[in-house]
């Protein structure tokens, strides 16, 4: 991912059901035609990512979310689920302002 590319995602990128951003982009390792990246969304718009980098010029091999909010998932696998903690549940109900 080109420094500028990065700093579109960033600051805006025109999709076809509006403006798309990334509120944070970090490079966490990049081989020979690979990079993974970390990336801070805070919307959830149907395959944003993937759309994102398609209008960039980019590939999505892979996603995998590892937070939501301020749980952080942990080593749940594809449909497991686990108890919230008295914790997260208060941190979530504050989020959205219950």
């Amino acid at each position: 991912l080109l420094g500028s590319d990065a700093q579109r995602a960033t600051t805006g990128v025109e999709l076809e059901d509006g403006p798309a951003r990334f509120e944070g982009i970090e490079l966490l390792g990049d081989e020979h035609d690979r990079s993974r990246l970390r990336l801070v969304v805070t919307e959830g718009r149907n395959r944003l990512i993937r759309r994102v980098f398609e209008a960039l010029g980019y590939d999505t091999l892979r996603l995998k979310r590892v937070r939501l909010g301020s749980v952080a998932l942990g080593k749940l696998e594809p449909g497991q689920t686990r108890p919230l903690s008295a914790d997260e549940l208060m941190q979530l109900k504050r989020l959205v302002k219950l």
